[in-house]
């Protein structure tokens, strides 16, 4: 399981899907970094930050870019953790070549591991001081049937889509709610809405996402602690277009939306940087939709 960290305080982040930016790639006549209007994160110090968009003319338009490197680009201090240190070091290098003001660190921990988990969040609590933003992105979306699930596999997949969201959540609050103020972004998945019958496991894991969220948000919001979800939509990202996408897919994809294009990483990491930051600070116990008005 792909986990991060956030903080600075900026955000525990999950990092499952790597994100593939828009860099001068046309929609029509509009560039997409024309489309994302620039949100501000709280730095340390309380200084607030524009969201750089990244212009890389020396990479194809489909290099890949995660969602850590979107909190590093605006100046935020980032931790993060990973299952895979081979893409965490790829993560690290690219960050280092935007010379961001902070460099982000990375801890290696597989997120079903609670208690190792847990001891990775303290950790980072004692390098950063604090973490105000904890954004829960790891999940696993492998394809199987109803008919081959077997107890074994059925306890795998809540492992890995859903128990750590609640056990990260249980080791960063309390400084949250000591400080009172920080903002929890779950990342959840919109194809339980959408009765989609190829994954049981994980979407019904996902579906317990929105419980999470609604109910800590009712539990921590008198402490100025907001919960939120964002689901996404058929994002475009590398582990979709490598493993699952199919013309036909896609076809009946575009047909369903309201904006007939692909969803790009960028759009979606954009929701989440505008909950993590003072701008989304009415929100909470909401679940926020990135699908191109498919559902």
């Amino acid at each position: 399981v792909a986990g991060g960290v956030v903080a600075d305080g900026c955000a525990l982040i999950s990092s499952g899907d790597r994100f593939v930016p828009a860099h001068g790639e046309l929609v029509g006549e509009v560039e997409i970094d024309r489309l994302v209007d620039p949100v501000r994160v709280r730095d340390q110090g309380g200084v607030a930050l524009k969201l750089l968009v990244l212009h890389r003319p020396d990479q194809p338009a489909h290099t890949r870019i995660s969602m850590v490197e979107e909190f590093v680009a605006q100046g935020s201090r980032v931790a993060f953790v990973d299952i895979d240190a081979t893409t965490a070091a790829d993560t690290l290098e690219r960050c280092a070549a935007l010379e961001p003001r902070h460099l982000p660190s990375f801890h290696e921990v597989d997120l079903v591991d609670i208690p190792a988990t847990q001891r990775v969040i303290g950790r980072v609590l004692e390098e950063l001081g604090s973490i105000t933003v904890l954004v829960n992105n790891a999940a696993s979306d492998d394809r199987h049937t109803w008919e081959e699930m077997t107890p074994q596999y059925w306890d795998d997949r809540l492992n890995t889509n859903l128990r750590h969201y609640f056990f990260c959540i249980q080791a960063v609050a309390p400084q949250m709610i000591e400080a009172g103020n920080g903002s929890i972004v779950n990342i959840g998945s919109s194809s339980y809405m959408m009765q989609e019958d190829f994954f049981p496991g994980y979407a019904i894991a996902k579906s317990g996402v929105e419980g999470i969220t609604r109910t800590m948000a009712r539990t921590f919001g008198p402490s100025g602690v907001r919960v939120n979800t964002v689901l996404p939509g058929w994002v475009a990202t590398e582990r979709q277009l490598t493993k699952w996408w199919t013309p036909e897919g896609e076809a009946a994809t575009l047909r369903d939306q309201a904006i007939k294009r692909r969803i790009l990483p960028r759009e979606f990491a954009q929701m989440v940087l505008f909950l993590a930051a003072d701008d989304g600070a009415a929100c909470t116990a909401q679940q926020f939709l990135v699908d191109g008005g498919r559902f």
